[in-house]
């Protein structure tokens, strides 16, 4: 039985699982099934396996997934194993604040079970470390793939040394998109640099904000979420690795045929502490886009509670890099290193595209992702830190209709299509303005409207958002950046937007 949720060991296992949605009908019936399961039957591992489908299926419907996930709870605490009752419990509480009365029956759960005990891991061999295999400003940046075929995202991880205050630390950063159901997630984790031992660790996506603090064997974790804001310590002996740190503490293993070893991971998502069993497999070829690699296959074991919960095969290239080459999810998706760059953290990314020729500058901490559409257009998905906003830049061949004649002319056409699309989408009247950008003629402006969520996350009021175009046309093609961003967070962001928007540079022809 897969618990994908309970422990993310890879970043972006929440978001590959969750790209498709079933109907909220389908979810009730299936409720109800794991119900007389559990209280008229007996059978609490069947309930559980119609839970657990519940929460891995029906995240669309937040009532019934939230109801699924303290069943969970409720079995496992029939079952006596109260870690694992304790951690859906605290599950309900963190991602489902809406449903206030599961939320305080879950709390009353928690006073009942023992406070958190300190847990200590037995490793299959001493975890050692070798000095750090990639350079300063490395950057992977990885494809998801279905295991049919067919590219649906991108990861781009980054390694970056920090020596303020005469404390050399790394910082290991994450940057994810998803074009199903447009789902983004920013990770962040400053560690030692000869121990690697964690300081701080973020992980923001759309269910919320979730922060750890690391000090003397003790996690304070933060959780920030629409409706609430929590805080908890978890002690922790002798150590804990934050869960986003986990691949880069990997590569600082002495790989070689026949390794073995073990390490502790906090899950910042599910506040859980598991354990992470690794063992050197042998030696394969591996081809992705990025190249031919003779990499280490390993396997790799999530134990939770003594309990296997899941098991992933990686390979890492074996030199003196060793790249996260591949890595399988249990045949259920997989990453692939598509391109190996070093970047200067203080300098300026900018992206160059050939046909049509252009280019885009943005600040330091922002990364990108090109794919095709599904039409004719061309799509730059530009991927911010913290998930501050949704952006891209779009780009197509011009249009001879009248709707085409200019660039004001394009964005009063997609304003009046955008009002059937949006909640109460409203264009500003004094936002509008023609104007010059590079010698190229553009036209902006912004609107309100109202966001209620999206299939993984409803929120429980509707958010107050702004979206910020701007249109540039040649002779031949017409580009359009879009921004989405919450209304009181525009105006800080505002300065840093424009900044991306009036660097873009083409060649009219």
């Amino acid at each position: 039985m897969k618990r994908l949720n309970q422990v993310k060991i890879a970043v972006f296992l929440g978001a590959v699982f969750l790209a498709a949605v079933a109907m909220g009908e389908h979810a009730g019936v299936l409720l109800q099934e794991g119900i007389y399961a559990e209280e008229a039957e007996g059978d609490l591992d069947k309930a559980i396996e119609i839970y657990t489908e519940i929460t891995e299926q029906h995240q669309d419907n937040e009532r019934i997934a939230a109801r699924a996930t303290y069943q969970l709870g409720m079995c496992y605490l029939k079952k006596g194993q109260q870690d694992e009752a304790a951690e859906y419990f605290r599950q309900v509480v963190s991602k489902y604040a809406s449903q206030k009365v599961l939320v305080e029956k879950a709390r009353e759960q928690l006073e009942k079970i023992a406070p958190t005990r300190e847990v200590t891991f037995m490793s299959a061999e001493p975890l050692k470390f070798e000095p750090a295999p990639w350079v300063d400003g490395e950057v992977m940046e990885v494809r998801l793939k279905r295991p049919a075929g067919g590219e649906y995202g991108t990861i781009i991880y980054s390694a970056q040394s920090n020596t303020l205050d005469d404390n050399n630390t790394w910082q290991i950063i994450s940057h994810m998109y998803v074009s199903e159901n447009s789902i983004s997630q920013y990770t962040f984790v400053e560690a030692e640099a000869e121990s690697f031992a964690p300081i701080y660790g973020q992980t923001t996506n759309w269910m919320g904000d979730f922060v750890a603090d690391y000090n003397d064997g003790n996690v304070k974790l933060t959780v920030s979420t629409e409706e609430t804001k929590t805080t908890r310590d978890f002690p922790v002996r002798p150590i804990a690795y934050d869960n986003e740190q986990a691949i880069y503490l990997i590569r600082r293993m002495p790989l070689a045929e026949g390794y073995e070893g073990s390490f502790p991971i906090f899950t910042v998502q599910g506040g859980t502490l598991v354990e992470c069993r690794i063992e050197v497999l042998g030696v394969e070829q591996i081809t992705v886009e990025a190249g031919t690699f003779r990499c280490y296959r390993t396997e790799l074991s999530i134990l939770h509670g003594g309990t296997q919960t899941l098991q992933h095969t990686l390979w890492f290239s074996a030199d003196e890099h060793k790249y996260l080459v591949k890595y399988d999810v249990g045949g259920t998706a997989t990453m692939e290193l598509a391109k190996i760059w070093q970047k200067d953290k203080d300098r300026l990314l900018t992206f160059e595209n050939e046909e049509p020729h252009f280019s885009v500058t943005m600040p330091p901490e922002w990364r990108f992702y090109s794919y095709a559409s599904a039409g004719p257009q061309f799509i730059l998905q530009l991927i911010p830190p913290e998930v501050k906003a949704w952006s891209l830049l779009v780009w197509q061949k011009r249009g001879t209709d009248p709707n085409s004649a200019s660039a004001m002319t394009i964005a009063k056409a997609d304003c009046e299509k955008l009002k059937g699309f949006f909640e109460n989408y409203i264009a500003d009247e004094t936002s509008w303005k023609e104007y010059k950008i590079n010698g190229l003629e553009a036209a902006q402006y912004f609107a309100t409207y109202q966001e209620k969520g999206s299939p993984l996350r409803k929120y429980t009021n509707p958010k107050e958002m702004i979206e910020y175009r701007t249109y540039i046309v040649d002779q031949s093609n017409v580009y359009w950046f879009v921004f989405r961003i919450e209304k009181d967070k525009f105006e800080q962001s505002e300065t840093e937007l424009d900044s991306i928007i009036n660097s873009f540079r083409a060649n009219a022809d």
